[in-house]
């Protein structure tokens, strides 16, 4: 109906930020992220994070609700958003190598997604290019606007390739996800996605992040 929504890229954005502030010298890992409900903008919404530390880890909470109503006494808040997390880097299971170079124009992927209700602005539109491999799919990201929202649109470009795994098939965004240590993304990027089996008609993919010269 067009009402606009918060990407799900966004929510992992804030948990890092948070995660940062409280260990600032080292890697930090997101694990058992959870996607409750979408976050819908109508108009200006109050967005909270919530985050608890256990010992040497963190659980977290995003909740958001209305501006004009934040302030109630009886305000009720709506969580959107869960997972936990702690310092240390990722430990990614070994890669045969770089991805090959994709070639095939994203244009009509996002017009597809347009035509099922999922319209995205152009700074969304990072995921360039792509090319099917045996085992999963390979793709180009060049999003390069500038600013505080670079972080979340990369990342969110780099979500939508698992997408591509299942071609056709309406529109797929994130519930879950299992882990992810959010280093900063250049402008232009690779990324290859593959899937793994899930339940009935779910989508389970691993997804690794590549520079533009071939490395990990």
């Amino acid at each position: 109906d067009g009402q606009p929504v918060l990407p799900g890229a966004a929510l992992l954005v804030m948990a890092e930020a948070a995660a940062i502030l409280r260990w600032p010298s080292v890697t930090v890992t997101i694990e058992d992220i959870a996607f409750e409900r979408p976050l819908w903008l109508p108009g200006p919404m109050a967005v909270q994070l919530q985050m608890t530390v256990e010992g040497e880890a963190a659980t977290w909470e995003i909740h958001a609700i209305s501006s004009s109503e934040a302030e109630a006494p009886d305000a009720r808040w709506t969580r959107h958003a869960t997972g936990r997390v702690h310092p240390g880097p990722l430990t990614l299971p070994a890669d045969e190598g770089p991805p090959p170079a994709a070639t095939i124009e994203a244009t009509p992927f996002h017009a597809t997604l347009a035509d099922s209700g999922l319209q995205l602005a152009e700074p969304y539109r990072g995921l360039r290019r792509y090319a099917h491999q045996e085992d999963g799919i390979t793709a180009e990201i060049e999003a390069a606007e500038p600013g505080p929202l670079a972080p979340m649109l990369r990342l969110d470009a780099a979500l939508q390739v698992a997408a591509l795994l299942v071609p056709n098939t309406g529109v797929r965004v994130p519930v879950t996800v299992g882990r992810v240590a959010l280093a900063p993304l250049p402008a232009a990027f690779r990324v290859r996605a593959r899937r793994r089996a899930a339940d009935g008609d779910d989508v389970l993919a691993d997804l690794s992040v590549w520079t533009m010269d071939d490395q990990a």
